[in-house]
């Protein structure tokens, strides 16, 4: 096995580790390099406190303590039965309650989301990341058994493009949004970008992840990844080139994009 093949095998996030065939190559861009709101990732089993694969708390590592919790045992999301690239992701069963909460996540206008995400059943609303007030403001996921609209249709989204994108979501996908502030948003699918929207977003505060619909999403949630900026073009293609080979998703990616072939280095 040469040197190459051993370094490969190193954690995704080893400082050590390094994507070309040369020693010495810089080490992979992460989402430390942001500034963000939140960043929950399953992959850093550290930051997950479970009981007999139950999760009542995701930890988040942007910094911000925005922590994911969920205290009802009924409610609680899974860790350690499901991977994605051979990492860990969290399971949600889809079921009536079962959401963590994020209380203290709060942002405005101006915003990035990304989540890399896979439905087992489809159905309407079921959201991947709900606002406190059951979709008033924001719903980030399904609607009408596709990730429609990336916000649903809730009462503040004057959603006047076509719905985007419309394909039913049964494999595994890197959705993302970048809200400018001023009431346009660009939703993203696997780095390419969809119909934008129209959006009048107030600050808000609370949210839950999985929604809290009857009808939650069904699947898992591998990471997420929230910014209270619109990120430049730049660092968004960084961060879907990081999701994208960290999650075994890098032929997902359109060709053209930066990190179509390597993942992003620093």
């Amino acid at each position: 096995m040469g040197l190459g093949e051993l370094v490969r095998k190193l954690p995704f996030d080893h400082p050590y580790r390094w994507d070309g065939s040369l020693f010495g190559k810089p080490k992979l861009w992460t989402p430390a390099e942001l500034t963000l709101k939140l960043w929950l990732d399953a992959y850093d089993e550290d930051t997950i406190t479970e009981s007999g694969g139950a999760v009542s708390q995701w930890d988040d590592k942007s910094g911000e303590d925005n922590h994911a919790t969920q205290t009802t045992e009924a409610d609680k999301p899974t860790t350690g039965s499901r991977l994605l690239n051979g990492y860990n992701v969290l399971d949600f069963e889809g079921i009536i309650g079962d959401y963590m909460d994020i209380d203290d996540l709060a942002f405005g206008d101006e915003h990035t989301i990304y989540m890399v995400a896979k439905y087992d059943t489809t159905g309407s609303y079921k959201d991947l990341l709900r606002d406190a007030l059951a979709g008033t403001t924001i719903e980030f996921g399904a609607s009408n058994a596709n990730f429609a609209t990336f916000y649903g249709n809730g009462s503040s989204w004057d959603d006047t493009a076509a719905n985007t994108p419309n394909q039913v979501v049964t494999s595994d996908v890197i959705l993302g949004v970048v809200a400018d502030g001023v009431g346009g948003a660009i939703p993203y699918w696997n780095g390419t970008a969809q119909n934008s929207k129209v959006c009048s977003m107030p600050d808000k505060t609370g949210f839950s992840l999985n929604g809290r619909h009857p009808q939650n999403h069904d699947g898992y949630i591998a990471e997420v990844v929230i910014a209270d900026t619109a990120l430049s073009t730049e660092d968004r293609q960084k961060l879907e080139g990081y999701l994208a080979w960290k999650w075994g998703l890098e032929g997902n990616l359109p060709s053209g994009h930066p990190y179509k072939s390597a993942p992003p280095t620093v």
